[in-house]
C-alpha cells in the first residue's frame, strides 16, 4: 500500500515538473470471434420471473482483455421503451455472464419476433 502511494506521488511530481500529462495506455483488446454483418440478441441474466435481461447488438465480436472475455457490440434500437436511448453506444458484456446468444441476418427479424411476443 505504501509503495503504491509513493509511486503515485513520484509520478504526480514528475508530471508537475515536466508539465507533461501522465499517459497510461489502455490494455489492448484481442478480437477472437467476429460476427460481421450479423445482429445478436445477448441474454445476460434473469430479471423478474418470466423475463430475461437482454440486449440487441450489431458489429459484434468476442474480445479478450487480460484473461477476461467480453461480447462487444453497438447497441440497436428495436422499438422497446427507452430502447433508442443508448443506440449506437458500445456495450461490453462479460462472456462469463452470458446465458444465450442468438444470431440474425437482419435487425427486422428481431423486431418482428419482439413485436409478436408483446401481443
Amino acid at each position: 500500500m505504501k509503495t503504491s502511494m509513493i509511486v503515485a506521488a513520484v509520478l504526480a511530481l514528475a508530471c508537475q515538473l515536466t508539465g507533461q500529462p501522465l499517459v497510461v495506455a489502455a490494455p489492448q483488446a484481442e478480437t477472437l470471434v467476429d460476427f460481421k454483418g450479423k445482429f445478436l440478441t445477448v441474454v445476460n441474466g434473469k430479471a423478474e420471473p418470466g423475463f430475461t435481461k437482454s440486449v440487441v447488438i450489431e458489429k459484434a465480436s468476442v474480445r479478450k482483455v487480460g484473461d477476461r472475455l467480453f461480447v462487444v457490440g453497438s447497441l440497436c434500437d428495436i422499438g422497446q421503451p427507452m430502447g433508442g436511448l443508448f443506440k449506437g453506444s458500445i456495450r461490453w458484456l462479460p462472456l462469463s455472464e452470458v446465458l444465450e446468444i442468438n444470431e440474425f441476418d437482419k435487425l427486422e427479424t428481431i423486431r418482428e419476433i419482439t413485436d409478436s411476443m408483446r401481443r
